[in-house]
């Protein structure tokens, strides 16, 4: 979700709170004894989340409201109404819309919320039945949803069961609207995960504020869920969801759907020699530097560490391509400083991949990142796409393994991000294979039977045809003292079985590289 969206949704409940502080207001002036206590209660909710707004005068602002004495809040309070107004109405400026999806099948009462719920910085779609619901779910970005339980095609409450099984709407707000006022029927909606129950006849206001309530509240989960805290930008998590949405659309549109996968230079020396502090630093720089070259559609994310993935909406690997190549040379030229003076370059090498029909997010950044690879082997600095010729082989994986499953497992997961696993079982297919092929990286099952694993490794250690590439050792989970021992022997990681395929990779990039 973007960063304006997320704005926009804590923007619903401060003008619903605004709303209240003025019927409060006029509760004053009439000397309702109820309407000072609920103007505290309402400025110190703002004071509390205002750090949200993005806008250093709001907080001034309620801080005022906050701290004002009794007897001069009814004449300070209509001057500041006129001021938080004015707040609210500048984020209708914002371009991105909230969705709101109305699934209600009577058109007279549909007519009617529409016009309640529609706000400049809102869109509310209608379903009259669950078919249309679906399709609307899968192409737009929803952020809070209104279900009838008395449907044409299908009854709400079952409905609401497929919706909080589903990754990407298992925490989206979900009100109930029905004529059903049976205790009952309302316990069974809330106990199959409805965030709020509305009988009919239902009074629009009150509905309205509600909805402002929980599209708040979905910020805060948001951004609390689906943020990487450091650089701000979409964790995997969002990117998930975002690329199940833009895979969607383009399987169905048959537009072009581009993947990139960005990286940048030898981070790890820029945290080595100059702290972690300017690592974060440089990691913020480059996030913004790359959105800029982006286009709003685009969809920028932390992937990891240095790494980061963008989905390009309907473009090709060369147009991908531009904008990346326009990014790095804008952050080629910038000038990074260390507090102490020290001044720096950085860059960043990326892969850029089609997507294809049916593929998983894992499987198309693990295809994208091949030719992430291939840039850091032709020596970094540059962005290279599925389309580029290149000359360089496979890099070569020696793997040693006596279980023949085992072996199938991990050569799989190898060859899918484009190595080329060679396969021995003892020490001497190993060292033969390693005398006739250079071979980058040696992953060795601890636990082979009718041999001891550890003096293979040890063994292998100490022949000059292995004694500087990097090891990776498979073992048992839960043995820390194989773990230990490996390490001692000189093996560069460890990963316990069963292997994690997304884990066990990651380690083996990383070593690679």
């Amino acid at each position: 979700m973007a960063m304006e969206t997320l704005h926009n949704l804590y923007q619903q409940g401060f003008r619903a709170r605004v709303s209240v502080l003025e019927d409060a207001e006029h509760r004053l002036r009439d000397r309702a004894p109820e309407a000072l206590a609920a103007i505290r209660r309402i400025t110190h909710s703002l004071y509390v989340s205002s750090d949200a707004y993005d806008n250093p005068d709001v907080k001034k602002i309620i801080l005022t409201l906050e701290t004002m004495k009794d007897e001069d809040l009814s004449a300070g309070l209509h001057a500041l109404l006129a001021e938080l107004r004015e707040l609210a109405v500048v984020s209708d400026d914002v371009s991105k819309k909230i969705g709101i999806l109305l699934i209600e099948d009577d058109q007279f009462l549909t007519e009617v919320l529409k016009e309640r719920l529609a706000e400049p910085n809102r869109e509310v779609f209608v379903a009259g039945r669950v078919s249309e619901a679906e399709k609307i779910l899968e192409e737009k970005d929803i952020a809070l949803v209104l279900l009838d339980i008395a449907l044409p095609d299908a009854d709400g409450r079952n409905f609401l069961v497929r919706l909080r099984e589903r990754f990407t709407s298992s925490s989206l707000p979900i009100v109930i609207l029905s004529a059903r006022k049976e205790p009952s029927v309302q316990t069974e909606c809330f106990a199959l995960g409805a965030d709020a129950y509305f009988s009919k006849p239902v009074d629009p206001s009150t509905l309205s504020m509600a909805l402002a309530s929980h599209l708040q509240r979905t910020a805060d989960y948001i951004k609390r869920s689906s943020r990487d805290s450091l650089t701000g930008l979409p964790n995997r998590e969002a990117l998930a969801q975002a690329f199940s949405r833009a895979s969607a659309l383009s399987s169905r549109g048959k537009d072009p759907l581009a993947l990139a996968i960005v990286d940048i230079d030898r981070f790890k020396s820029v945290n080595d020699l100059y702290g972690h502090p300017t690592g974060d630093q440089v990691l913020r720089r480059v996030c913004s530097i790359i959105s800029r070259s982006l286009r709003a559609s685009d969809f920028l994310a932390r992937w990891g560490g240095e790494e980061f993935v963008i989905l390009f909406l309907n473009t090709n690997s060369s147009s991908a391509r531009l904008a990346l190549d326009k990014a790095l040379a804008t952050l080629s030229a910038e000038v990074f400083k260390t507090p102490e003076g020290q001044s720096f370059h950085v860059t960043f090498s990326a892969g850029i991949a089609q997507v294809k029909e049916g593929a998983t997010v894992e499987e198309t950044v693990a295809y994208a990142d091949r030719f992430l690879y291939r840039a850091k082997a032709l020596g970094r600095n540059r962005v290279i796409t599925e389309t580029d010729k290149h000359t360089n082989s496979k890099k070569k994986i020696l793997l040693i393994e006596d279980d023949d499953k085992i072996a199938y497992e991990v050569q799989r997961h190898l060859e899918r991000i484009g190595l080329s696993v060679l396969h021995a079982s003892d020490a001497g297919a190993a060292v033969s294979v390693a005398s006739k092929t250079p071979i980058s990286m040696v992953v060795i099952d601890i636990d082979i039977q009718e041999t001891d694993g550890f003096k293979l490794l040890e063994s292998l250690r100490k022949n000059p045809l292995f004694n500087k590439m990097p090891f990776v050792m498979l073992t048992t989970a839960g043995n820390q003292e194989h773990v230990n021992r490996g390490f001692g022997l000189g093996v560069d990681d460890c990963i316990r079985k069963p292997v994690a395929p997304q884990e066990f990779l990651t380690h083996v990039r990383r070593l690679l590289r």
